[in-house]
């Protein structure tokens, strides 16, 4: 057997993975919630970036092994590097949680859009700036891309949140064409139905909203998050 194809196997083992997962992580969210929303992309993206370090890592930490970059002396607010890193995985999930758990509504969106900017936009940003003083060559162009991928993922599943609270909520004249159950299906094995969480409107798109408000087909004046695609409230 040659060289080549013993290879074969392993060179295939990334793309394999990637694709796995990018197919089955949204089809668990779907036979799980009956849906897929940006969290549930976003856990499928975590995961191919996880297995791309997996497999790249481990080449970069030989190389450093041969050719180490200069020392750097510890500074007193490393610890933020220990608190970016749970913030990858961390941020996004309980900004989800904050904002899915709790129903957000005209009364109570600011604070929860505040606490999931903190948790996946101002903390990673804040977070990452004492590990840029360990940047050295040659491994600069290599270390800005970890902590650019590390800092770019939380920022990318929480930025709509920090856009409505920046903004604010905005009132639309909609008109409702129909509504569209969620289905979830539970560990107790029976399935769990919320009623039109979906609004489907006559211009393409689909909100979710408030479970309180009450709403009809037809016109509709409306106050949406337009980040979040979530009605708060009705007129």
């Amino acid at each position: 057997m040659t060289e080549a194809s013993e290879n074969r196997p392993k060179q295939w083992s990334l793309p394999v993975s990637i694709v796995a997962t990018a197919v089955l992580i949204p089809l668990a969210f779907w036979l799980r919630f009956g849906y897929v929303d940006g969290y549930g992309y976003g856990v499928t993206l975590f995961l191919i970036l996880l297995e791309v370090a997996v497999e790249v890592l481990p080449l970069r930490v030989d190389a450093a092994e041969k050719k180490p970059p200069p020392p750097v002396p510890r500074g007193r607010f490393d610890f933020l590097g220990v608190i970016w890193l749970l913030l990858i995985p961390f941020g996004p999930f309980l900004g989800w949680f904050f904002t899915s758990y709790f129903d957000v509504d005209a009364g109570n969106y600011r604070l929860l859009l505040s606490i999931k900017t903190v948790l996946c936009v101002i903390g990673p940003v804040v977070c990452v700036l004492p590990l840029l003083r360990y940047l050295r060559h040659p491994y600069v162009s290599f270390g800005l891309a970890v902590l650019a991928i590390g800092t770019g993922f939380p920022i990318l599943m929480g930025i709509h949140a920090a856009g409505d609270l920046v903004r604010g909520p905005h009132w639309q004249d909609i008109q409702i064409t129909g509504f569209r159950d969620i289905a979830n299906n539970t560990q107790a094995g029976t399935r769990v139905r919320i009623a039109g969480a979906f609004v489907e409107l006559a211009d393409g798109r689909t909100l979710t909203r408030t479970q309180q408000i009450k709403l009809h087909k037809g016109a509709a004046h409306v106050l949406v998050l337009r980040g979040m695609a979530r009605i708060i409230d009705v007129e």
